[in-house]
């Protein structure tokens, strides 16, 4: 102890008050004390930083496979909040971190099989250099492109003219002599670029395989497209057929078609659309974009025979069809698709009889959408189901006699009067029915009560239920209807063999607290005790 410290050592015993002087000597002492502190705690802060560098040596992460953060980067790229169009940027952002990062990017070859190009960008041969050296990076991965044509003015009337179809153009090259492509997705700004393609691609076949003899899977947008100039009528011989798709890639059995908008009166003309033989007939995957009148879209689904997976997307207009002696056949005795296991339809209209037309025997799963387009959105204004709704999809499922395992409605509204048992009436002809999804749908719960208390067995093989996005703001949701319907499949409380073993509850937006559903679910439903005895996987909560 210094002299400073003897002068003062009796006040720490004591409660006599410092004089003057000692006072003086206290403040020096703190300061000193001080001093020593902050001198102590940067050489404490030093020997962290030193420590944690050390440790970041020895970190696991370090040592890392690179096999492990090629699997890190492709399930963070394939997330579904990154935009596909920027996943290539991303990538690329991953090789500038470090030279493992970037070692361990280019030994996940399988990332760099997917490359969507800026429409911005002018085609040169230095870019479609850049896309052979980018897509060989994938090695024997499947290789899927997406190209944006530029726009060059007049319809084309030669190929020498056009970016697309020029036989000395890059992209010409690219499908001749470049990497083997399994999917590419084109956007052309008329019809006449793709019909000058598929003729400049069949005088440059060499008789050894190129990337456009590999395609299999082909999306096709188009800036522009005729129509035909007078009435439509198949079962008429036309001297003005379609020619467009006369030469596409020969091993396309996905065809995705993208027609451009049609803003115009409600008397809409008939697209031309043929697709000939032998292409028609070997697509298993169809998918149709278009809202013009579908005359001729009914003519080329009726070609489609071996057809699994089809899609329609009517952009939210009514399927409009002529009344004409074709059409009114295909009403009476449909299309029928022999193959087809898989329906969807998106961005439908309510008052559609699309249904109608089809007959589909081995349909294993319904995907119904009625979404509206992103710039006519209107959150929580969900269409109500017409009167005809129900009795028209009960009619499509008896007459396709089909063992439906998979049904999913999404954004649609079942409030008035008449709907009170149209879901009823609809669940009560699936009795083959495993999944059912309900997402998006303005509902009173009612539905579920009425069928277990009208039917014997209802759903009997049912194994996953989702009730997704449940308006907050429709009070009139009673999730005590669910309970039921699902507390009624389990009568022994402690043991069952019933076939439900998922179900998934959410809410678009949490209410006030007071109200909360979950916790009311979670009481209702037992979902503990579901979980514990019954092995059921519930999942409540908000989306």
């Amino acid at each position: 102890m210094d002299q400073s410290s003897e002068t003062i050592s009796h006040l720490f015993t004591s409660n006599i008050p410092p004089r003057r002087f000692e006072v003086t000597s206290i403040q020096d002492k703190i300061d000193q004390l001080n001093k020593a502190i902050d001198d102590l705690q940067i050489q404490l802060q030093k020997l962290e930083q030193e420590r944690q560098a050390c440790q970041g040596v020895l970190s696991p992460l370090r040592r890392m496979p690179l096999e492990i953060l090629g699997e890190i980067f492709s399930f963070a790229l394939s997330h579904e909040n990154v935009e596909e169009s920027s996943r290539g940027e991303n990538l690329i952002m991953l090789c500038l971190v470090s030279r493992k990062w970037r070692d361990a990017a280019l030994e996940a070859y399988w990332l760099w099989g997917d490359l969507e190009v800026s429409p911005h960008l002018p085609w040169t041969p230095r870019l479609f250099e850049k896309i052979k050296f980018w897509l060989s990076r994938s090695k024997g991965s499947q290789k899927s492109l997406k190209l944006y044509a530029p726009d060059h003015g007049d319809p084309c009337t030669t190929s020498d003219e056009c970016p697309v179809s020029n036989p000395d153009g890059p992209l010409a090259a690219l499908l001749a002599d470049g990497p083997i492509l399994w999917k590419l997705f084109l956007y052309c700004p008329g019809e006449q670029c793709f019909r000058n393609l598929g003729t400049t691609m069949e005088r440059m076949r060499k008789g050894t395989l190129t990337p456009w003899d590999s395609l299999r899977l082909l999306e096709l947008e188009f800036g522009e497209w005729s129509y035909w100039p007078g009435s439509f009528d198949p079962d008429e011989e036309t001297d003005d057929a379609n020619d467009t798709f006369n030469h596409l890639p020969p091993a396309v059995t996905s065809f995705d078609l993208r027609l451009p908008d049609l803003d115009g009166p409600r008397d809409r003309p008939t697209a031309c659309l043929r697709i000939p033989e032998p292409y028609i007939h070997r697509f298993t995957t169809l998918r149709l974009e278009l809202n013009w009148e579908a005359t001729a879209a009914l003519k080329v689904l009726e070609e489609c025979v071996d057809l699994e997976t089809l899609v329609f997307d009517f952009r939210r207009d009514c399927f409009e069809c002529k009344e004409i002696p074709y059409t009114n056949r295909l009403r009476r005795d449909g299309i029928l698709l022999p193959k087809l296991r898989t329906l969807r339809l998106e961005h439908a209209s309510v008052c559609d009889d699309f249904l109608r037309f089809f007959r589909t025997p081995s349909l294993f799963e319904l995907d119904l959408s009625f979404e509206p387009m992103m710039d006519t959105f209107d959150e929580g204004q969900a269409d109500e189901a017409p009167a005809e709704f129900g009795s028209d999809l009960v009619s499509f499922i008896q007459r396709s006699q089909c063992a439906l395992r998979r049904f999913r409605i999404h954004y649609l509204s079942f409030q008035v009067n008449y709907d009170k048992s149209m879901l009823d009436t609809i669940l009560s002809c699936l009795p083959t029915l495993t999944h059912l999804t309900l997402d998006t749908v303005t509902f009173n719960g009612e539905d579920f009560w009425l069928l277990e208390q009208t039917r014997p067995d209802p759903l009997p093989k049912l194994e996953v239920f989702e009730l997704l996005n449940i308006p907050y703001f429709a009070p009139f949701f009673d999730p005590s209807y669910i309970a039921g319907f699902i507390d009624a499949r389990y009568p022994d409380k402690q043991s069952s063999k019933d076939s439900l073993r998922k179900f998934v509850l959410t809410y678009r937006k949490p209410v006030e607290p007071h109200e909360h559903p979950v916790h009311e679910l979670e009481i209702d439903l037992s979902a503990p005790r579901l979980r514990r005895c019954h092995g059921m996987e519930v999942s409540l909560g908000f989306s």
